[in-house]
């Protein structure tokens, strides 16, 4: 039986949603009165969450899942939850988008630490919305995106991105 090197996988992780254990566990710390910062009530079972202290949980968790102490790529999955919210509260739009990359930026200087940490290898979006037109409300502009990395780091390790692309969503 011929065995995989770990050098010749990718290991890539992704967080945002508290859905099943993740969801119990922000019900049990809004209980407790210290809820996760920044969560985005989105549904009776659904929640988002892209601020550092979920990242750093939910980091710590897949490491113990995986089993490793460092993942390849770690994932801010499906962050446009918050522009979906935004727009079912009728907040304007300008506003909406600024909170929008406020929560991104934050989330990148995070993942820099996490990087610096040892515990990814660098950092990326995954979103539906990459491929919508810029006047779509949940439009996720990559450009934007890599102006925050920027911002955050000359040497930032922003590096991946997932969108819908398949036979069926070919926008990308």
């Amino acid at each position: 039986e011929k065995s995989i090197s770990r050098q010749e996988v990718v290991v890539v992780t992704k967080g945002g949603y508290l859905q099943g254990q993740n969801f119990d566990l922000s019900r049990a710390r809004k209980a407790e009165g210290r809820p996760f910062p920044d969560l985005v009530e989105y549904g009776d079972d659904l929640e988002h969450c892209i601020h550092p202290d979920f990242i750093e949980d939910q980091i710590s968790r897949s490491m113990g899942r995986l089993q490793m102490e460092t993942a390849d790529v770690y994932l801010l999955h499906n962050p446009e939850y918050y522009l979906s919210f935004a727009a079912r509260a009728e907040m304007p739009l300008e506003e909406a988008r600024r909170e929008y990359y406020r929560r991104l930026k934050l989330a990148f200087f995070h993942l820099e630490k996490e990087v610096e940490r040892g515990r990814i290898g660098c950092y990326g979006v995954s979103s539906n919305t990459f491929p919508r037109p810029a006047s779509d409300p949940e439009f996720t502009s990559l450009e934007r995106l890599l102006e925050l990395a920027r911002e955050v780091s000359r040497q930032h390790r922003f590096r991946v991105v997932q969108l819908p692309m398949n036979l069926y969503e070919r926008g990308g």
